[in-house]
């Protein structure tokens, strides 16, 4: 039986949450490129970017991706620039909340997010 993969979609900002005086700072491009690494080499089993394989993770990030989102919280309004990295992992559910745990973990942190967004599509076949 062959194996079952997903695509994972992250959405990671361009810029860190405003500061109390209304500016956005830039996110330096090193955190980008940290964050590829930190996933390539995420030990998930099952599939996912086992022996340090990746099935495609954008090196040149697109960008011009806009979201929009209200904290539940706080009943702030944000409207953030986004770059999307896109990689395809093996669909298990140790695999999902890795990933998960990864962008709470350290994404929230390193990009100054009160939350991150990801996608996943099940079923993808790699060609």
């Amino acid at each position: 039986m062959k194996e079952k993969h997903c695509t994972v979609l992250l959405h990671l900002p361009e810029y860190y949450n405003e500061n109390e005086s209304g500016e956005k700072k830039k996110v330096e491009e090193d955190l980008y490129d940290e964050t590829i690494m930190d996933l390539i080499n995420l030990k998930i089993t099952d599939g996912a970017f086992k022996h340090g394989q990746r099935s495609k993770v954008w090196e040149k990030h697109l960008k011009g991706f806009y979201g929009t989102w209200i904290d539940r919280n706080s009943g702030q309004i944000f409207i953030d620039e986004n770059r999307i990295i896109e990689f395809t992992i093996g669909f298990t559910d140790e695999a999902i909340e890795s990933i998960k745990q990864y962008m709470k973990d350290t994404m929230c942190g390193r990009f100054e997010q009160v939350a991150m967004f990801g996608l996943v599509i099940p079923d993808t076949i790699p060609l």
